[in-house]
């Protein structure tokens, strides 16, 4: 689907799952929200509750549509 990143790699166990996918130079949604450059290490990107921002009605108009697709087209 056009709203889903192909995935590279995938494998998982008993305790632990890795899904690696391309990187996108703009970030995931998460990113996003947290108001995060994408190439930040992790702590220092979601550790700060304080940064959290939320979306615009616009952007979670936009997104939830996208999200509501991906799911219908399966």
């Amino acid at each position: 689907h056009p709203y889903i990143y192909k995935i590279t790699f995938a494998t998982a166990n008993e305790s632990s799952a890795l899904v690696i996918r391309p990187f996108s130079e703009k970030g995931t949604l998460k990113d996003l929200i947290y108001k995060a450059k994408p190439k930040d290490p992790f702590l220092k990107k979601y550790c700060n509750p304080k940064k959290i921002q939320g979306l615009e009605l616009q952007q979670i108009k936009t997104y939830g549509r996208q999200i509501l697709e991906v799911l219908f087209s399966f």
